[in-house]
């Protein structure tokens, strides 16, 4: 069987502001990566919108894959490479 590496990351999402908060998260693959091998890293849910959007939750809604999800992946696997 093989070994998998698993990173979880806590970060505090700014309210609505979803390229903020892929940056932030963006930053935080780069530095966990950097320092150790890792397979997969779990952010919180929510955590490119923030908790509590209001009316504007339906708004932030992404489908998979969207935006969010295309912008991680091509950073993992392109960026630090």
């Amino acid at each position: 069987m093989r070994e998998v590496t698993i990173a979880v990351a806590q970060m505090s999402p700014v309210l609505n502001q979803v390229e903020q908060n892929l940056n932030s998260m963006c930053k935080m693959l780069e530095d966990v990566c950097l320092q150790q091998k890792v397979d997969v890293v779990v952010f919180p849910e929510l955590c490119t919108t923030g908790y509590e959007c209001g009316l504007h939750f339906a708004d932030l809604a992404e489908r998979v894959p969207g935006h969010a999800v295309d912008t991680l992946s091509l950073y993992s696997r392109v960026g630090l490479n």
